[in-house]
């Protein structure tokens, strides 16, 4: 089963929001604006700047300043055709608010507008002074604030996105940590089972072969409980050199830095090891995705373990691939 891509996070989604919900507010007042002119039968320079600040705000989604240099130029036209420009230095705010959230050099964007709005609005009124008329710094201000705030958020959203890349370089960091931590473990049981266990069951199998040729010939009985003896302990050394092998890969399929081996490596690793597997793959062996194919091995590494410890004889192994699913099946015969 393919899982559903996660869906991002808020913060993320934060700009196309943002982008969208002020182009329909520039939208609705350009629309505004055209009926407004033609309720007032205005000049064709007021229809000209309502079509600058259509144009400069699609051309600012793809070239931002030369698109913000036209919705700029709206203002001043609006003033020489003797119209309010209130509405196109507010267009202009939107539109550099927009550009800069998107990436544009809050500086350049900023200049930009705020010159314009300051020139335009002042020649509209006739005045900088505020006590007169503050309709040039309200305008200035506006294009600073729009640009600020633009540049603040976008900042945040950098900030946020850093924050997540270090979270997952640390996760990351620390998953490895911990499949290093199981290698070098798995590592260790394997040579103590080899150094204390295989060397000891060993050394006791040597000496009771001694003791068998020490005996009297009379000894018949004693001589059969050291043969039964020495054939157990030759069984547990099989048994530990399976589970050592079986360590052993295990130790290499999650080895870091490494892919994981195929089930191919690790049957012919178990043969190896003294294990009689009867193997076969039913159906197409489609690749798997790397953590299905970690998983699918553990699996058959498990079960081939389990099968050395508490079974005997031959192990039948066929692993069989579906379109919708891989299945397993491991059989042998009980130990008594």
């Amino acid at each position: 089963m393919t899982a559903a891509p996660a869906r991002p996070p808020a913060w993320e989604r934060l700009p196309r929001v943002l982008t969208r919900t002020v182009l329909a507010i520039i939208a609705v007042s350009l629309i505004v604006s055209v009926a407004t002119t033609a309720a007032a039968q205005g000049p064709p320079l007021a229809y000209l700047a309502t079509g600058l600040s259509a144009a400069g705000t699609a051309l600012s989604l793809s070239r931002p300043i030369p698109g913000l240099v036209l919705v700029a130029a709206a203002a001043p036209v609006a003033v020489l055709a003797g119209t309010e420009s209130t509405g196109f230095w507010s267009i202009a705010c939107f539109a550099v608010f927009i550009v800069v959230l998107r990436g544009c050099s809050p500086l350049a964007g900023g200049v930009i507008v705020t010159v314009s709005n300051f020139a335009s609005a002042a020649w509209g009124v006739g005045t900088v002074d505020v006590n007169v008329n503050a309709s040039a710094s309200v305008a200035a201000f506006a294009a600073l604030v729009a640009t600020a705030g633009a540049s603040a958020i976008r900042g945040n959203l950098r900030y946020r996105q850093v924050a997540d890349a270090r979270l997952r370089d640390a996760e990351a960091s620390r998953t490895t940590a911990v499949q290093r931590g199981v290698a070098e473990e798995r590592l260790r049981i394997a040579r103590e089972l080899h150094d204390s266990v295989g060397h000891e069951v060993a050394v006791a199998s040597m000496h009771l072969g001694a003791a068998e040729v020490a005996l009297p010939g009379d000894a018949e009985r004693s001589l059969e409980h050291l043969r039964a003896t020495r054939a157990s302990l030759q069984a547990v050394l099989a048994e530990t050199q399976h589970i050592l092998a079986i360590l052993r890969v295990g130790d290499e399929q999650h080895a870091p830095g490494r892919a994981p081996r195929s089930l191919d490596d690790l049957v012919a690793a178990s043969r190896e090891a003294g294990m009689d597997i009867d193997w076969r793959v039913e159906g197409d062996a489609t690749p798997l995705a790397p953590e299905s194919a970690a998983a699918l091995y553990r699996i058959v590494q498990e079960g081939l373990t389990n099968a050395a410890k508490h079974g005997r004889g031959t192990i039948s192994l066929a692993v069989g691939y579906a379109p919708d699913g891989v299945e397993v099946q491991l059989v042998n015969v009980r130990a008594a």
